[in-house]
């Protein structure tokens, strides 16, 4: 306290202080706030970390395939099933692999999407860690499958990828698994979905194969992929980002609202002319996107791309709600639960002359990249191999779920990829088929969770692949 002496002489009171606080006291405060905040976010790191939740940010950004597994990371999934994997500092989920392939040791390099991946469950049921233990050699080698499987991967991503990366862990076998939609993957700009980032690949009539990655480049200069990817050390060491992530994930599926603004975000012009078509001119929502023609010499391709069909969308899609269901009697739920319950199939619609010639066109595309994966493996003296998985949508559809893609379905795909493969020499096999002649409903219905497979599924495909990749690696030998 300071007072006033009578001649004016400012004279301070020990023991009393000033009743206004000072800018001291003041940055003292807001530091305490901060070192408090922080305190309390690394605290609920800890616990997140104790608890395995927030570990499900799989994706670093890369320009010529779009995304890849982070390196060096923990991944704990529990959005469909239950497993707990690590990636190692190339991304890969197999523990003690070396570059280096061991002594005595036929290595089989896996590549395909999520199915491959297997993240939904553990480590020890994934078909590619079955294998190594069930196929047993006739020279006597050691078997050991390496699982490159990324979700959302298309063909065109699996090619550059094997370019990339999966020579330098020298294969003996390269076998390629194909999943649902992945011909039309090859061909699909980025959107909201991470698991959308890819390379497009196209084959047109007379010309040789194009990989380009010039729509990745153009999403990374989006605000969106610059805020990702400024944020990259939270994204990968961050289990609270994780968890924000995961609910992040879930609204681009699901989330018409959401979808909207990330649009907005990443691809301004385009949203701002798709909602001022939606709501200006209804009868106009269904408009081309592209146009490919193979020029004057050749036959024109009017290839459409329809606003909201999305060629990797196999989302969940819920029935209209309607009146209420009557209440059924206990034995008839059990019943009902019991029977193999099939949703009433949908008329199909007459294919046109453009989805036709675009199937075309994705059907060359993919062959021309099977010949170019066939010719890089007869480079590096691999077997190439590729093998068509029983999908869902080619099982037991959600109901729901768009089961065709341009008039195409997943059986119509698969016969596409066996006509490729054999026009090519190249092996094929096809687990689709017995699947849907030897399996029940039910058992259809164990292989998944939703999209992805349970431990029965990994199983099936272990049991159904195990002859098939015993045969083939003894061909290698002889």
């Amino acid at each position: 306290m300071v007072v006033s002496a009578p001649d004016k002489t400012p004279i301070e009171i020990k023991g009393q202080s000033s009743a206004k606080p000072t800018r001291r006291n003041w940055s003292k405060l807001v530091a305490v706030c901060l070192a408090l905040q922080v305190c309390a976010l690394l605290f609920t790191e800890c616990v997140l970390y104790v608890a395995g939740l927030g570990e499900e940010e799989i994706f670093a950004f890369d320009k010529d395939l779009g995304t890849r597994h982070m390196k060096n990371k923990r991944i704990t999934w529990r959005s469909e099933g239950f497993g707990v994997c690590y990636f190692d500092g190339d991304g890969l989920q197999d523990p003690g692999l070396t570059v280096a392939k061991p002594a005595n040791t036929f290595r089989v390099a896996v590549l395909g999407d999520s199915l491959v991946e297997g993240l939904q469950v553990p480590a020890d049921k994934k078909f590619t860690r079955i294998l190594n233990e069930s196929v047993k050699l006739a020279n006597g080698k050691n078997i050991q499958v390496v699982n490159f499987g990324t979700s959302g991967y298309s063909t065109a991503q699996e090619y550059t990828l094997m370019k990339k990366q999966v020579f330098n862990y020298a294969p003996d076998m390269v076998l390629v698994c194909y999943n649902s939609r992945d011909i039309f993957e090859n061909w699909s700009p980025p959107d909201a979905t991470l698991t959308n980032i890819r390379p497009v690949a196209i084959c047109l009539p007379g010309q040789p194969l194009v990989v380009s990655n010039a729509a990745i480049l153009e999403w990374m200069k989006s605000p969106r992929a610059r805020f990702l990817q400024s944020i990259s050390w939270l994204r990968q060491n961050s289990r609270i980002w994780g968890l924000i992530s995961a609910m992040e994930t879930e609204l681009s599926f699901n989330d018409k609202t959401y979808q909207t603004i990330m649009e907005l975000l990443t691809r301004p012009k385009k949203a701002v002319k798709r909602l001022w078509a939606e709501y200006s001119q209804p009868e106009k929502w269904e408009v081309s996107k592209w146009f490919v023609s193979s020029g004057s010499s050749g036959p024109s391709f009017n290839i459409q791309f329809f606003e909201g069909k999305d060629p990797n969308a196999q989302v969940n899609k819920s029935f209209p709600t309607g009146a209420k269901k009557k209440k059924k009697k206990s034995s008839e739920q059990i019943a009902q639960k019991n029977a193999e319950v099939r949703p009433a199939p949908e008329p199909k619609k007459p294919v046109t002359e453009g989805e036709r010639n675009y199937i075309k066109l994705m059907s060359r595309t993919l062959g021309a990249l099977v010949s170019e994966m066939d010719s890089l493996c007869r480079q590096h003296k691999t077997k190439f191999v590729v093998v068509a998985m029983p999908a869902r949508l080619g099982l037991d559809p959600i109901p729901g779920t768009e089961t065709t893609m341009y008039g195409l379905d997943y059986p119509g795909e698969v016969e596409v990829v066996k006509t490729t493969c054999v026009e090519r020499g190249v092996p094929f096999y096809d687990m689709l088929k017995p699947a849907q002649s030897e399996l029940t409903q039910n058992e259809k219905k164990a292989m998944f969770y939703s999209l992805h497979l349970a431990p029965a599924g990994h199983q099936y495909i272990a049991e159904k692949l195990t002859p098939f990749l015993k045969q083939e690696c003894d061909n290698v030998g002889r």
